[in-house]
Protein backbone atom coordinates (compact mmCIF):
# COMPACT_ATOMS: atom_id res chain seq x y z
CA UNK A 1 0.00 0.00 0.00
CA UNK A 2 2.32 2.19 -1.20
CA UNK A 3 1.86 4.27 -4.21
CA UNK A 4 -2.05 5.11 -4.01
CA UNK A 5 -1.33 3.48 -0.73
CA UNK A 6 -4.71 2.50 0.41
CA UNK A 7 -3.93 2.75 3.74
CA UNK A 8 -3.20 6.98 3.56
CA UNK A 9 -6.05 8.98 2.59
CA UNK A 10 -4.09 12.87 3.24
CA UNK A 11 -2.20 14.97 0.57
CA UNK A 12 -0.04 16.11 3.24
CA UNK A 13 1.04 12.42 3.92
CA UNK A 14 1.93 12.34 -0.16
CA UNK A 15 4.68 14.83 0.47
CA UNK A 16 5.39 13.04 3.75
CA UNK A 17 5.90 9.71 2.46
CA UNK A 18 7.10 10.50 -0.70
CA UNK A 19 9.96 11.87 1.09
CA UNK A 20 11.44 8.26 1.50
CA UNK A 21 10.71 8.23 -2.09
CA UNK A 22 13.36 10.42 -3.49
CA UNK A 23 15.48 7.97 -1.71
CA UNK A 24 13.93 5.40 -3.51
CA UNK A 25 13.77 6.20 -6.33
CA UNK A 26 17.17 6.90 -7.44
CA UNK A 27 17.03 4.05 -5.37
CA UNK A 28 14.19 2.89 -6.54
CA UNK A 29 14.45 4.48 -10.06
CA UNK A 30 12.53 7.59 -8.55
CA UNK A 31 14.16 8.07 -5.21
CA UNK A 32 12.10 9.22 -2.55
CA UNK A 33 13.68 13.14 -2.68
CA UNK A 34 13.30 14.24 0.65
CA UNK A 35 12.39 11.51 3.46
CA UNK A 36 13.64 15.24 5.15
CA UNK A 37 10.97 16.69 2.98
CA UNK A 38 8.99 13.92 4.51
CA UNK A 39 10.40 16.29 7.18
CA UNK A 40 10.24 19.13 5.47
CA UNK A 41 6.68 19.46 4.69
CA UNK A 42 6.15 17.50 7.39
CA UNK A 43 8.22 16.79 10.20
CA UNK A 44 5.81 14.28 9.71
CA UNK A 45 2.49 15.54 9.89
CA UNK A 46 0.81 19.17 10.36
CA UNK A 47 0.28 17.74 14.77
CA UNK A 48 4.26 16.99 14.84
CA UNK A 49 4.93 20.33 13.32
CA UNK A 50 2.68 22.19 14.95
CA UNK A 51 4.43 20.65 18.22
CA UNK A 52 7.76 21.51 17.10
CA UNK A 53 6.99 25.02 15.84
CA UNK A 54 7.07 24.89 12.11
CA UNK A 55 9.50 23.57 9.84
CA UNK A 56 9.27 25.63 6.43
CA UNK A 57 7.42 28.92 6.20
CA UNK A 58 7.78 29.61 2.50
CA UNK A 59 4.79 28.19 0.82
CA UNK A 60 6.60 28.70 -2.39
CA UNK A 61 9.76 26.59 -1.03
CA UNK A 62 7.38 23.72 0.26
CA UNK A 63 5.62 23.52 -3.09
CA UNK A 64 9.28 23.42 -5.01
CA UNK A 65 9.81 20.60 -2.91
CA UNK A 66 7.28 18.42 -3.18
CA UNK A 67 7.26 19.34 -7.11
CA UNK A 68 10.93 17.93 -6.72
CA UNK A 69 9.60 14.87 -4.90
CA UNK A 70 7.10 14.22 -7.77
CA UNK A 71 10.50 13.82 -9.85
CA UNK A 72 12.20 11.49 -8.27
CA UNK A 73 8.48 9.94 -7.98
CA UNK A 74 8.65 7.19 -5.47
CA UNK A 75 6.52 5.30 -3.47
CA UNK A 76 6.09 1.90 -1.03
CA UNK A 77 4.62 -0.42 -2.93
CA UNK A 78 1.21 -0.81 -2.20
CA UNK A 79 0.55 -3.35 0.04
CA UNK A 80 -2.66 -4.35 2.31
CA UNK A 81 -0.56 -6.45 4.46
CA UNK A 82 1.58 -3.88 5.75
CA UNK A 83 0.34 -2.98 9.06
CA UNK A 84 2.94 0.69 9.04
CA UNK A 85 0.30 2.06 6.56
CA UNK A 86 -2.67 1.39 8.61
CA UNK A 87 -0.68 3.97 11.42
CA UNK A 88 0.09 6.48 8.68
CA UNK A 89 -3.67 7.08 7.66
CA UNK A 90 -4.55 7.07 11.53
CA UNK A 91 -2.35 9.73 12.17
CA UNK A 92 -3.36 11.53 8.80
CA UNK A 93 -6.95 11.81 10.37
CA UNK A 94 -5.89 13.45 13.51
CA UNK A 95 -4.44 16.34 11.09
CA UNK A 96 -6.87 19.66 10.74
CA UNK A 97 -9.04 19.38 7.72
CA UNK A 98 -9.71 22.61 7.05
CA UNK A 99 -6.78 24.71 6.91
CA UNK A 100 -7.23 28.22 4.86
CA UNK A 101 -3.32 29.14 5.04
CA UNK A 102 -1.84 27.15 2.66
CA UNK A 103 -3.73 28.08 -0.90
CA UNK A 104 -2.60 31.42 -3.33
CA UNK A 105 -5.82 31.74 -5.67
CA UNK A 106 -9.69 32.36 -4.83
CA UNK A 107 -12.05 30.88 -7.83
CA UNK A 108 -15.73 31.76 -6.84
CA UNK A 109 -15.85 29.81 -3.20
CA UNK A 110 -12.63 27.87 -4.08
CA UNK A 111 -8.87 27.86 -2.41
CA UNK A 112 -6.61 26.80 -4.81
CA UNK A 113 -2.97 26.49 -4.48
CA UNK A 114 -1.26 25.75 -8.36
CA UNK A 115 2.26 25.35 -9.10
CA UNK A 116 4.29 23.91 -11.96
CA UNK A 117 7.47 22.36 -12.04
CA UNK A 118 9.82 21.32 -14.83
CA UNK A 119 13.18 19.15 -13.90
CA UNK A 120 16.16 17.52 -15.78
CA UNK A 121 17.30 14.49 -14.61
CA UNK A 122 20.28 12.68 -15.42
CA UNK A 123 20.27 8.75 -14.39
CA UNK A 124 22.92 6.25 -15.53
CA UNK A 125 20.94 3.31 -15.06
CA UNK A 126 17.68 3.76 -16.28
CA UNK A 127 17.32 0.09 -16.88
CA UNK A 128 18.35 -1.11 -13.43
CA UNK A 129 21.18 -3.63 -14.74
CA UNK A 130 24.11 -4.83 -13.37
CA UNK A 131 25.36 -5.37 -16.84
CA UNK A 132 24.43 -3.44 -19.96
CA UNK A 133 23.74 -0.48 -17.81
CA UNK A 134 22.06 2.31 -20.28
CA UNK A 135 22.07 6.30 -19.24
CA UNK A 136 19.62 8.72 -20.40
CA UNK A 137 18.41 12.63 -20.29
CA UNK A 138 15.02 13.08 -18.87
CA UNK A 139 12.67 15.74 -18.94
CA UNK A 140 9.81 15.67 -16.29
CA UNK A 141 7.40 18.80 -16.48
CA UNK A 142 4.29 18.66 -13.82
CA UNK A 143 1.64 20.57 -12.28
CA UNK A 144 0.44 20.23 -8.84
CA UNK A 145 -3.29 21.72 -7.60
CA UNK A 146 -4.58 21.96 -4.52
CA UNK A 147 -8.36 22.63 -4.35
CA UNK A 148 -9.98 23.68 -1.26
CA UNK A 149 -13.81 24.44 -1.22
CA UNK A 150 -15.54 24.60 2.04
CA UNK A 151 -19.05 23.91 1.69
CA UNK A 152 -20.32 24.65 5.28
CA UNK A 153 -18.40 26.11 8.62
CA UNK A 154 -17.19 22.10 9.07
CA UNK A 155 -17.71 20.62 5.90
CA UNK A 156 -15.04 20.73 3.36
CA UNK A 157 -14.08 18.97 -0.51
CA UNK A 158 -10.92 18.56 -1.37
CA UNK A 159 -8.97 18.05 -4.43
CA UNK A 160 -5.08 17.22 -4.73
CA UNK A 161 -3.63 16.51 -7.83
CA UNK A 162 -0.37 16.30 -9.41
CA UNK A 163 0.10 15.17 -12.82
CA UNK A 164 3.20 15.00 -15.10
CA UNK A 165 5.16 13.43 -18.10
CA UNK A 166 8.44 12.05 -18.31
CA UNK A 167 10.46 12.43 -21.85
CA UNK A 168 13.44 10.06 -22.58
CA UNK A 169 15.72 12.15 -24.86
CA UNK A 170 17.72 9.02 -25.74
CA UNK A 171 15.41 6.08 -25.11
CA UNK A 172 11.97 7.56 -26.18
CA UNK A 173 10.49 3.90 -25.85
CA UNK A 174 10.10 4.61 -22.07
CA UNK A 175 8.02 7.68 -22.10
CA UNK A 176 5.05 7.70 -20.41
CA UNK A 177 2.35 6.32 -22.09
CA UNK A 178 -0.16 8.53 -20.57
CA UNK A 179 0.14 11.27 -17.96
CA UNK A 180 1.87 10.36 -14.77
CA UNK A 181 -0.38 10.54 -11.79
CA UNK A 182 1.35 11.54 -8.13
CA UNK A 183 0.77 9.16 -5.04
CA UNK A 184 -2.11 10.85 -2.66
CA UNK A 185 -3.61 12.36 -5.75
CA UNK A 186 -7.15 12.22 -3.81
CA UNK A 187 -10.71 13.45 -4.16
CA UNK A 188 -12.07 14.10 -0.58
CA UNK A 189 -15.05 15.14 1.14
CA UNK A 190 -15.24 15.92 4.82
CA UNK A 191 -18.16 15.58 6.86
CA UNK A 192 -18.86 16.34 10.42
CA UNK A 193 -21.77 15.50 12.22
CA UNK A 194 -21.81 15.91 16.31
CA UNK A 195 -18.10 13.74 17.36
CA UNK A 196 -18.11 12.30 14.19
CA UNK A 197 -15.96 12.83 11.09
CA UNK A 198 -16.92 10.59 7.77
CA UNK A 199 -14.09 10.90 4.85
CA UNK A 200 -15.38 9.70 1.61
CA UNK A 201 -12.91 9.79 -0.72
CA UNK A 202 -10.94 8.67 -4.17
CA UNK A 203 -7.62 8.02 -4.40
CA UNK A 204 -5.79 7.53 -8.11
CA UNK A 205 -1.81 7.28 -9.17
CA UNK A 206 -0.89 6.51 -12.40
CA UNK A 207 3.24 5.35 -12.07
CA UNK A 208 5.91 3.87 -14.04
CA UNK A 209 8.86 4.11 -12.15
CA UNK A 210 10.37 0.39 -11.24
CA UNK A 211 12.51 1.52 -7.93
CA UNK A 212 9.43 1.72 -5.86
CA UNK A 213 9.50 -2.21 -5.89
CA UNK A 214 12.22 -3.83 -3.92
CA UNK A 215 11.73 -6.78 -5.78
CA UNK A 216 12.44 -5.49 -9.26
CA UNK A 217 15.46 -5.28 -11.33
CA UNK A 218 16.28 -5.57 -15.11
CA UNK A 219 13.72 -3.09 -15.54
CA UNK A 220 13.39 0.43 -16.94
CA UNK A 221 9.53 1.11 -16.52
CA UNK A 222 6.98 -0.34 -14.74
CA UNK A 223 3.81 1.49 -15.40
CA UNK A 224 0.70 0.65 -13.20
CA UNK A 225 -2.70 2.31 -12.14
CA UNK A 226 -3.56 2.29 -8.42
CA UNK A 227 -6.69 3.49 -7.15
CA UNK A 228 -8.73 3.13 -3.36
CA UNK A 229 -12.07 4.45 -2.59
CA UNK A 230 -13.58 4.29 0.55
CA UNK A 231 -14.67 5.66 3.54
CA UNK A 232 -12.98 6.50 6.94
CA UNK A 233 -14.73 7.53 9.97
CA UNK A 234 -13.36 9.11 13.47
CA UNK A 235 -15.54 9.25 16.98
CA UNK A 236 -13.57 12.09 19.23
CA UNK A 237 -14.79 11.50 22.70
CA UNK A 238 -11.61 13.67 23.48
CA UNK A 239 -9.36 11.55 25.22
CA UNK A 240 -10.69 8.67 23.61
CA UNK A 241 -10.72 8.23 19.55
CA UNK A 242 -12.26 5.67 17.82
CA UNK A 243 -10.88 5.14 14.35
CA UNK A 244 -11.46 2.92 11.54
CA UNK A 245 -12.83 2.38 7.86
CA UNK A 246 -13.12 0.48 4.35
CA UNK A 247 -11.29 0.49 1.28
CA UNK A 248 -11.41 -0.73 -1.77
CA UNK A 249 -8.48 -1.11 -3.49
CA UNK A 250 -7.50 -1.96 -7.22
CA UNK A 251 -4.10 -2.48 -8.89
CA UNK A 252 -3.62 -2.45 -12.60
CA UNK A 253 -0.92 -2.84 -14.30
CA UNK A 254 -0.36 -1.26 -17.79
CA UNK A 255 2.91 -3.23 -19.14
CA UNK A 256 1.76 -6.59 -19.99
CA UNK A 257 4.91 -8.31 -18.68
CA UNK A 258 3.55 -7.31 -14.91
CA UNK A 259 -0.39 -7.85 -15.71
CA UNK A 260 0.17 -10.85 -13.11
CA UNK A 261 -0.05 -8.37 -10.41
CA UNK A 262 -3.38 -7.27 -11.55
CA UNK A 263 -5.66 -7.82 -8.70
CA UNK A 264 -8.75 -6.17 -5.99
CA UNK A 265 -8.80 -5.78 -2.33
CA UNK A 266 -10.76 -5.08 0.25
CA UNK A 267 -9.55 -3.79 3.05
CA UNK A 268 -10.98 -3.32 6.76
CA UNK A 269 -9.06 -1.41 9.88
CA UNK A 270 -9.54 0.06 13.09
CA UNK A 271 -7.67 1.89 15.87
CA UNK A 272 -8.95 3.18 18.71
CA UNK A 273 -6.68 5.50 21.07
CA UNK A 274 -6.38 6.86 24.31
CA UNK A 275 -4.83 10.12 25.39
CA UNK A 276 -3.65 9.19 29.17
CA UNK A 277 -1.74 12.56 29.28
CA UNK A 278 -0.11 15.78 27.43
CA UNK A 279 2.49 13.32 26.29
CA UNK A 280 1.73 9.98 25.72
CA UNK A 281 -1.34 8.68 23.69
CA UNK A 282 -1.69 4.64 23.47
CA UNK A 283 -3.63 2.64 21.28
CA UNK A 284 -4.60 -0.57 19.49
CA UNK A 285 -5.37 -1.07 15.72
CA UNK A 286 -6.41 -3.96 13.54
CA UNK A 287 -6.64 -4.34 9.73
CA UNK A 288 -7.95 -7.15 7.71
CA UNK A 289 -7.26 -7.48 4.03
CA UNK A 290 -9.13 -10.00 1.76
CA UNK A 291 -6.58 -10.15 -1.67
CA UNK A 292 -8.42 -11.24 -4.78
CA UNK A 293 -5.59 -11.50 -8.01
CA UNK A 294 -7.50 -11.57 -11.88
CA UNK A 295 -4.79 -14.43 -13.26
CA UNK A 296 -3.50 -17.27 -11.51
CA UNK A 297 -0.15 -16.57 -11.27
CA UNK A 298 -0.01 -15.25 -7.41
CA UNK A 299 -1.97 -16.98 -4.70
CA UNK A 300 -5.38 -15.28 -3.58
CA UNK A 301 -5.24 -14.45 0.68
CA UNK A 302 -6.78 -12.95 3.58
CA UNK A 303 -4.68 -11.40 5.50
CA UNK A 304 -4.46 -9.78 9.11
CA UNK A 305 -2.58 -8.06 11.56
CA UNK A 306 -3.27 -6.49 15.48
CA UNK A 307 -0.70 -4.83 17.36
CA UNK A 308 -0.17 -1.93 20.31
CA UNK A 309 0.86 1.61 19.87
CA UNK A 310 2.39 4.43 21.74
CA UNK A 311 3.49 7.68 20.84
CA UNK A 312 5.18 10.05 23.26
CA UNK A 313 6.39 13.85 23.53
CA UNK A 314 9.28 12.85 25.41
CA UNK A 315 10.69 16.93 25.27
CA UNK A 316 9.41 20.09 23.60
CA UNK A 317 11.33 19.12 20.30
CA UNK A 318 11.59 15.45 20.60
CA UNK A 319 8.48 12.63 19.18
CA UNK A 320 8.74 9.36 19.59
CA UNK A 321 6.53 6.65 18.33
CA UNK A 322 6.28 2.68 18.64
CA UNK A 323 4.04 0.13 17.35
CA UNK A 324 4.43 -3.65 17.40
CA UNK A 325 2.00 -6.90 16.53
CA UNK A 326 1.70 -9.50 14.85
CA UNK A 327 1.05 -10.24 11.30
CA UNK A 328 -0.98 -13.60 9.95
CA UNK A 329 -1.85 -14.29 5.87
CA UNK A 330 -3.45 -17.00 4.32
CA UNK A 331 -3.04 -18.00 1.23
CA UNK A 332 -5.28 -20.30 -0.99
CA UNK A 333 -2.57 -21.82 -3.24
CA UNK A 334 -3.34 -23.06 -6.51
CA UNK A 335 -1.26 -20.20 -7.75
CA UNK A 336 0.89 -20.94 -10.33
CA UNK A 337 4.05 -19.25 -8.44
CA UNK A 338 3.76 -22.62 -6.49
CA UNK A 339 4.68 -21.04 -3.45
CA UNK A 340 2.72 -22.92 -0.37
CA UNK A 341 3.97 -20.58 2.16
CA UNK A 342 1.96 -18.91 4.72
CA UNK A 343 2.36 -15.94 6.50
CA UNK A 344 2.99 -15.89 10.37
CA UNK A 345 5.48 -13.35 11.43
CA UNK A 346 5.43 -10.67 14.47
CA UNK A 347 6.16 -6.56 13.37
CA UNK A 348 7.22 -3.68 14.61
CA UNK A 349 7.88 -0.08 13.79
CA UNK A 350 10.01 3.19 15.62
CA UNK A 351 9.80 6.22 14.94
CA UNK A 352 11.66 9.13 16.20
CA UNK A 353 11.31 12.80 15.20
CA UNK A 354 13.65 15.41 16.27
CA UNK A 355 13.95 19.23 16.20
CA UNK A 356 17.44 20.32 16.96
CA UNK A 357 17.08 23.94 16.14
CA UNK A 358 15.09 26.09 13.92
CA UNK A 359 17.34 25.58 11.22
CA UNK A 360 17.51 21.92 11.75
CA UNK A 361 15.33 18.69 11.80
CA UNK A 362 15.60 15.20 11.49
CA UNK A 363 13.75 12.16 11.57
CA UNK A 364 14.63 8.39 11.89
CA UNK A 365 12.29 5.48 11.06
CA UNK A 366 13.17 1.62 11.68
CA UNK A 367 10.97 -1.37 11.27
CA UNK A 368 10.07 -4.70 10.39
CA UNK A 369 7.23 -6.39 8.43
CA UNK A 370 5.94 -8.05 5.72
CA UNK A 371 4.23 -7.17 2.36
CA UNK A 372 2.63 -8.93 -0.44
CA UNK A 373 5.27 -10.59 -2.62
CA UNK A 374 6.30 -9.89 -6.37
CA UNK A 375 6.08 -13.40 -7.57
CA UNK A 376 6.18 -15.15 -4.33
CA UNK A 377 3.64 -14.99 -1.59
CA UNK A 378 5.17 -11.91 0.75
CA UNK A 379 8.30 -10.42 1.20
CA UNK A 380 9.74 -9.91 4.92
CA UNK A 381 10.63 -6.28 4.83
CA UNK A 382 13.25 -4.32 6.87
CA UNK A 383 14.23 -1.21 6.85
CA UNK A 384 15.74 1.56 8.27
CA UNK A 385 15.42 5.61 7.10
CA UNK A 386 17.12 8.58 8.39
CA UNK A 387 16.10 12.16 6.73
CA UNK A 388 17.41 15.02 7.89
CA UNK A 389 16.78 18.93 6.81
CA UNK A 390 18.63 22.25 7.41
CA UNK A 391 16.73 25.30 6.96
CA UNK A 392 19.49 27.51 5.97
CA UNK A 393 17.77 30.69 5.41
CA UNK A 394 14.50 32.27 4.61
CA UNK A 395 15.19 31.64 1.30
CA UNK A 396 17.21 28.27 1.10
CA UNK A 397 17.03 24.24 2.36
CA UNK A 398 18.72 21.74 2.22
CA UNK A 399 17.74 18.04 2.63
CA UNK A 400 19.87 14.89 3.44
CA UNK A 401 18.34 11.09 3.25
CA UNK A 402 19.28 8.04 3.67
CA UNK A 403 18.26 4.16 3.87
CA UNK A 404 18.91 0.77 4.28
CA UNK A 405 16.32 -2.34 3.14
CA UNK A 406 16.51 -5.80 3.51
CA UNK A 407 13.74 -7.75 1.47
CA UNK A 408 13.41 -11.83 1.89
CA UNK A 409 11.26 -13.48 -0.27
CA UNK A 410 9.14 -16.35 0.93
CA UNK A 411 9.38 -19.55 -0.48
CA UNK A 412 8.75 -20.59 -4.40
CA UNK A 413 9.95 -21.63 -7.61
CA UNK A 414 9.95 -17.96 -9.54
CA UNK A 415 12.63 -15.58 -8.88
CA UNK A 416 12.79 -16.29 -4.76
CA UNK A 417 15.66 -13.38 -3.57
CA UNK A 418 17.57 -11.72 -0.58
CA UNK A 419 17.20 -8.56 -1.30
CA UNK A 420 20.40 -6.00 0.13
CA UNK A 421 19.59 -1.95 -0.28
CA UNK A 422 21.11 0.90 0.47
CA UNK A 423 20.90 4.60 -1.02
CA UNK A 424 21.05 8.21 0.06
CA UNK A 425 20.08 11.53 -1.46
CA UNK A 426 21.05 15.23 -1.29
CA UNK A 427 18.78 18.21 -2.60
CA UNK A 428 18.77 21.61 -2.19
CA UNK A 429 15.77 24.31 -2.63
CA UNK A 430 16.27 28.07 -3.09
CA UNK A 431 13.65 30.61 -3.87
CA UNK A 432 13.91 33.60 -6.26
CA UNK A 433 11.53 35.97 -5.10
CA UNK A 434 8.03 34.57 -4.02
CA UNK A 435 6.74 32.51 -6.99
CA UNK A 436 10.12 31.33 -8.46
CA UNK A 437 12.34 28.86 -7.07
CA UNK A 438 15.25 26.33 -8.04
CA UNK A 439 15.84 22.51 -6.98
CA UNK A 440 19.02 20.42 -7.37
CA UNK A 441 19.54 17.05 -6.36
CA UNK A 442 21.73 13.68 -6.14
CA UNK A 443 20.72 10.28 -5.37
CA UNK A 444 22.80 7.08 -5.28
CA UNK A 445 21.09 3.52 -5.02
CA UNK A 446 22.93 0.42 -4.20
CA UNK A 447 20.90 -2.83 -5.09
CA UNK A 448 22.30 -6.53 -3.83
CA UNK A 449 20.75 -10.13 -4.85
CA UNK A 450 21.64 -13.31 -4.18
CA UNK A 451 20.59 -13.95 -7.94
CA UNK A 452 23.07 -13.64 -10.79
CA UNK A 453 22.90 -10.65 -12.84
CA UNK A 454 19.76 -8.80 -10.63
CA UNK A 455 22.58 -6.04 -8.36
CA UNK A 456 22.39 -2.84 -9.78
CA UNK A 457 23.66 0.87 -8.99
CA UNK A 458 22.17 3.57 -9.57
CA UNK A 459 22.90 7.61 -9.81
CA UNK A 460 20.83 10.56 -10.49
CA UNK A 461 21.04 14.02 -10.91
CA UNK A 462 18.19 16.76 -11.14
CA UNK A 463 18.13 20.27 -11.74
CA UNK A 464 14.71 21.97 -11.73
CA UNK A 465 12.61 25.58 -11.53
CA UNK A 466 9.10 25.81 -9.76
CA UNK A 467 6.50 28.37 -10.12
CA UNK A 468 3.67 29.19 -7.73
CA UNK A 469 1.02 31.10 -9.93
Amino acid sequence: MTGCEPLRSDFVAYGRDFCFSWVKRSLSGSIKFSCALRRIVLIHDDRSRMEFGGICTCPLLTILIIGALFSFETTYAQDSIRPSLAGELDAASRRPVIDTSNYNLKLGPALVNLSAHLDFEYNDNINLAENGRESDLIIRPSLFANVLWQVSEVNALRLNLGVGYIKYLIHSEFDSSSLVVAPQSELAFDIYVGDFRFTIFDQLAILQNPVDEINLSQVARFERIENSAGLSVTWDLDRLVLFGGFIHYNFYSIESQFDFLNRAEEQVFLSPSLKLSDILTVGVRGTFASVNYSQNFQNDSSNYSAGAFAEARLTRYLIASAEAGYQRGHFYGGGLNVDNSQLSSPYFRLRLDHRLNQYWTESLLAGCEAQLGFTTNSTQLTYVHYSANWRVNSRATVSLNGFYERGLDSPGTVQVENINRVGFSVSCAYTLGKKVALNAGYGFIDRQSDLAGHSYRQSQVILGIGYAF
